[in-house]
């Protein structure tokens, strides 16, 4: 990889608010260019030009391809399309994936001069062929879009759908799985552009192999990665502070943890509420001491 070249923030969002707009103002330099994919539920014309008109610098270009379902395959679908709109639009040295709750917790500048520097990707690896993903793609969640986080009908019968497939033994993607090892992984990752072509040359595959797994945007990379170890190294830590509360991500609610993100070695973080009044302190940590010259000795 040539270093100097611009790097991509890729986003996933559903909302616009402080948040989204904090974020996409951080990434606002020579050095970046910003890609969203938002929800086709709640996607307007008026919307992305609202998030276009957020930037003097960088490049910003919205789709909305796909109405995104949590846990579904159609979080994949949205990923491989942002990708794949983001690799087409020019040659970024890496692909930084990011949710529309996620803050950069470092400014622009170090962010690109630290992956400006390196040559392999970033995930956060949890486990390899565990039983709780071997299960995701064993088995067929054909209603997973209408479920998503709700405990409703659609919830029970697919409840009632996979414990009849496992009474009755009947399992899916068998060759695959003799073939690879399964990874479960971070939804969130930075990639090289090899990689990210490698993966996007895969895409109608891994759309297939997919098509009615649950939760398959915390597999399909990091599997893929595994798989290709010898074309692709990587580092088991992707720089993103996320703290749980079951399945949901905790809000980020105090300075004193603020204080502790900007003095660590994340390069984001998430959630944040767009009513917090910490992001006021982020944004003068982050976007009002960088300067220009910077931005340029960077390049």
């Amino acid at each position: 990889m040539a270093k100097g070249e611009k790097q991509a923030i890729l986003i996933l969002a559903h909302q616009v608010n402080d948040v989204l707009r904090t974020l996409i103002q951080q990434f606002d330099s020579i050095l970046f260019d910003i890609f969203i994919h938002f929800d086709q539920k709640f996607y307007t014309a008026s919307l992305g030009q609202e998030l276009q008109s957020l930037v003097q610098t960088s490049q910003v270009s919205v789709i909305a391809t796909q109405s995104v379902t949590w846990a579904a395959p159609s979080v994949m679908r949205a990923e491989l399309d942002l990708m794949n709109h983001a690799f087409n639009s020019g040659h970024y040295r890496y692909f930084h994936l990011l949710s529309g709750q996620d803050l950069a917790v470092k400014s622009a500048t170090t962010i690109y001069n630290f992956f400006d520097s390196q040559d392999a990707q970033f995930f956060e690896i949890r486990a390899v062929n565990s039983p709780v993903a071997i299960d995701r793609v064993t088995y067929r969640y054909p209603l997973v879009e209408s479920v998503g986080k709700k405990r409703n009908f659609f919830w029970i019968l697919q409840k009632a759908c996979l414990l009849f497939q496992k009474g009755l033994h009947i399992k899916n993607q068998q060759a695959f799985l003799l073939e690879n090892q399964l990874a479960y992984a971070s939804q969130w990752a930075s990639m090289t552009n090899e990689f990210v072509e490698a993966l996007l040359m895969q895409k109608s595959e891994l759309q297939t192999i997919y098509r009615q797994a649950l939760v398959p945007d915390e597999i399909y990379k990091a599997t893929f990665l595994v798989n290709n170890t010898k074309r692709f190294t990587y580092h088991n830590r992707n720089y993103r502070f996320i703290s749980f509360n079951g399945n949901s991500p905790k809000t980020i609610s105090t300075s004193q943890e603020v204080q502790e993100l900007l003095e660590s070695e994340n390069f984001f973080a998430r959630k944040f509420s767009p009513e917090n009044q910490l992001l006021e302190l982020i944004r003068k940590a982050t976007i009002e001491k960088e300067e220009l010259d910077d931005q340029v000795e960077a390049m």
